[in-house]
C-alpha cells in the first residue's frame, strides 16, 4: 500500500481494515506502551523519594562534627541508600 494513501485513509480506517493479527499487535503495541509509561513515572517517582531522603541524611550528617556521632546517638534511619552505606561502615568500624 503507497504510503500516501496510508495518509488519505488515516489511521483508524488502517486498523479497521487490516485483519484480525493486524488489530492484535496494534493492541498490543497500545497496551504495553501505557504499562511501560506507569511503569517509568513509578520508578521516577521512587528515585526522586530515594534522593529526597538521601538529601536528610547528608544534611543531617554535615552537621556533625564527628562522623560518628549519627551512629552513637541512634540516628532515626531514613531507608535511603547512603544510611545503609553509613550504618555498615559504622558496624564495621
Amino acid at each position: 500500500m503507497d504510503c500516501s494513501l496510508l495518509a488519505a485513509i488515516g489511521p483508524l480506517q488502517a486498523f479497521a481494515d487490516s485483519d484480525g493479527v493486524g488489530q492484535t499487535i496494534v493492541i498490543l503495541q497500545l497496551v504495553l506502551s501505557v504499562v511501560s509509561t506507569q511503569l517509568g513515572l513509578s520508578i521516577r517517582a521512587m528515585l526522586k523519594d530515594v534522593q529526597e531522603r538521601s538529601r536528610l541524611f547528608m544534611h543531617d550528617f554535615m552537621k556533625q562534627e564527628d562522623p560518628l556521632a549519627l551512629y552513637y546517638n541512634r540516628y532515626e534511619v531514613k531507608d535511603s541508600p547512603m544510611d545503609a552505606v553509613y550504618m555498615a561502615t559504622c558496624e564495621r568500624l
